[in-house]
């Protein structure tokens, strides 16, 4: 059994840690690892939105709004698997949020 490594999902074929790091016990014995080994992988989120109202003419205006999600487009992973039994995908990421998502929209009030 090995120390306990991080690693780069995007390096290490999806996994998000070390799985020799971890051995399957028989059932009924204590390993020696904290409960808290492991946390699934952090997250760099920046949305922004910005907006324009264009006034056309008196009580009439027309708003153009957009909205950035993941401006950075950052990858934004889900946790890994944690359970030991699953085999070769025990410690891997199998899926990732959205990437970059724009929103646009106009809007005519009067």
């Amino acid at each position: 059994m090995a120390p306990f490594r991080r690693l780069d999902p995007q390096k290490s074929g999806g996994y998000y840690f070390d799985p020799s790091s971890f051995v399957n016990a028989p059932l009924g014995q204590i390993g020696n690892a904290p409960r808290t080994i492991c946390c699934g992988p952090g997250t760099a989120n920046l949305d922004l939105g910005v907006h324009k109202i264009v006034a056309i003419r008196e009580g009439m205006n027309l708003e153009f709004r957009t909205e950035l999600i993941n401006v950075f487009n950052h990858t934004q992973f889900f946790n890994p698997d944690g359970d030991i039994t699953d085999g070769a995908s025990f410690g891997q990421v199998s899926r990732a949020q959205e990437a970059r998502l724009v929103q646009l929209a106009l809007r005519l009030t009067f």
